[in-house]
Parts: C-alpha cells; sequence; structure tokens
C-alpha cells in the first residue's frame, strides 16, 4: 500500500475518523492486509476472534469489488403480499448472499421467519455503494456480508421470489 495510505491510517484516532476524511471505494480496493489490520484495531473492543471474522470479511469485500463493476446483492422483505412491495424503494441493506440470512440474523434485523418473506435480488454497479457504511458493518458483523448502497435509484431488479429459509 502507498505511504500515503498508511500515513493517513496512523494519524487518525478512531476508525469514523479515518472512514470520514478517507475512505473511498478506490482507496479501500487498494488497501494491503496490514492497513486492514490496522483499521480493524481501531475497533479496540473487538477479541481476537472478532478481530480475525472481521479481518477475513473485509479482505473478501475488497476481492468482491476489485473483480467485479456490478454486484448481484439480495434482500429479503416481510410483506403481507408480493403485490405490495414497493420496487421503486427497496432500501439500501443488502447481503452478498442469501445464505447468510439465517433464523438468528432474519431476527436481528427485525423480521419474524413466520412471515411471508420474499427475496429481492438485484445488480447494482459498486460505485453505488456506501463505503463507509459497509466497511463498517463487514467490521462489526461480519458473517452477514451487508452492502450499503448509496441509492436504490440505481439498481436493476432481477427477481422477487419467496423467500425460502435454508
Amino acid at each position: 500500500m502507498s505511504g500515503d495510505i498508511r500515513k493517513m491510517i496512523d494519524r487518525v484516532k478512531n476508525w469514523k475518523q479515518f472512514l470520514n476524511e478517507n475512505l473511498e471505494l478506490k482507496n479501500f480496493i487498494n488497501l494491503s492486509e496490514n492497513d486492514i489490520e490496522t483499521i480493524i484495531s481501531k475497533h479496540t473492543e473487538l477479541d481476537e476472534y472478532q478481530f480475525d471474522n472481521s479481518k477475513n470479511a473485509l479482505l473478501n469485500l475488497q476481492k468482491v469489488l476489485k473483480t467485479n463493476t456490478n454486484l448481484k446483492l439480495y434482500r429479503v422483505l416481510s410483506v403481507a403480499n408480493i403485490n405490495d412491495i414497493n420496487t421503486n424503494e427497496l432500501g439500501n441493506h443488502y447481503t452478498l448472499s442469501l445464505d447468510n440470512l439465517d433464523d438468528v440474523t432474519l431476527f436481528d434485523i427485525g423480521i419474524n421467519k413466520d412471515d411471508k418473506l420474499y427475496s429481492v435480488e438485484i445488480i447494482s454497479p459498486i460505485n453505488n455503494i456506501d463505503v463507509e457504511e459497509t466497511v463498517d458493518a463487514n467490521i462489526n458483523y461480519p458473517f452477514e456480508q451487508e452492502i450499503f448502497l448509496k441509492s436504490y435509484n440505481n439498481i436493476k431488479i432481477i427477481t422477487v421470489l419467496p423467500f425460502k429459509n435454508v
């Protein structure tokens, strides 16, 4: 990684300060593994296990973003009827895989697994990713592989299907 990025990381006191001042998509994609470790170490509340999971999540995210210009993303919605889904305002929280959405995760995000659930598959350009929110979520919740989008205006809906939790 360039010395400039290293200086920016070392200068800041915490993760939010670094994100607010420096993190753009191209900067994140080009961070070295050591830089990612330094960023995660700003989260002093993480134990070694959490640190390793966060590091793996960010390295995976980085790899995905380096090798794609568009991402296939997924979201689960709880509605009474499929016709109640507002396809013009789907929201900004997605995951890289429906496999990440088990009963515990669904409960954590306020969805009852007994509700009528629908999965939405979309394609979004990577420049539509809110890097700050996405990186922060991948540090704090590494198993969710969550992607935050800046806007839902820039997406293409591929499918809307009943969600079958695996």
